[in-house]
């Protein structure tokens, strides 16, 4: 059909409803797709997707937690300034050899490239509720790196101790699709890596995690932007 159009052999016209016919047939093309095959699934088709990622998520924690060890005392004088005494007395800091992807993550689909849309598994931490999942060859304690992604992970576990399993879950796949799957955009991480930033470049003000995730997470709700 551009050929048709530069050439000038459709008048303007005849373009425009041939226009909206092609339009409407892109349209109902893309709902006829598989799943998988799309770029991105809208949020109602995740929906079905939240109860089994809060099952998923409650399971790592069952699994991970007993083998968790609490924070040192060198950790917690570096993160006492900035959290709750009773998070970081309930968080335990488990250790795995690699982050794996929870078997729903397919339903969430895969880019253009075949690429999955959401990937874990080049992360070095995951948080579970109340515990910190590490990846083992990124262990390094006592270093500066090692307590930035302690901070940023115990962002998160502020974040489901304010919003709940369910409500941290819901919001964070809401957000997920608001930002079309861009990882860093998602609200839940966009917070964390502030703070994490905002820790690492002025260590010695103290501010109130708890109070920020109130601030950014009204009543639960996710933010669109």
């Amino acid at each position: 059909m551009g050929i048709l159009f530069e050439a000038g052999i459709l008048s303007r016209e005849m373009r425009r409803p041939i226009l909206i016919v092609l339009g409407a047939l892109a349209a109902l093309l893309a709902l006829a797709l598989p799943r998988s095959l799309r770029s991105e699934p809208t949020l109602e088709e995740l929906r079905p997707a939240i109860p089994r990622a809060v099952s998923w998520v409650e399971g790592q924690r069952k699994l991970h937690r007993p083998q968790g060890r609490p924070l040192s005392k060198t950790e917690r004088r570096a993160l006492d300034p900035f959290f709750p005494k009773g998070l970081l007395e309930q968080t335990r800091i488990a250790t795995a050899p690699r982050i794996t992807n929870p078997p729903f993550v397919e339903d969430f689909g895969r880019r253009a490239d075949g690429s999955l849309l959401y990937d874990m598994r080049g992360a070095s931490g995951i948080a579970f509720i109340d515990t910190v999942v590490v990846v083992e060859s990124r262990t390094q304690p006592g270093t500066r790196r090692w307590i930035g992604l302690l901070f940023h992970e115990l962002v998160h576990l502020t974040q489901y101790r304010t919003l709940g399993t369910e409500g941290f879950v819901r919001g964070y796949i809401e957000s997920m699709v608001q930002v079309g799957f861009d990882y860093p955009a998602i609200a839940h991480e966009a917070q964390a890596y502030s703070l994490q930033g905002r820790f690492r470049h002025h260590p010695d003000e103290a501010f109130s995690v708890e109070e920020e995730v109130r601030e950014r997470f009204p009543s639960g709700a996710s933010p669109t932007s």
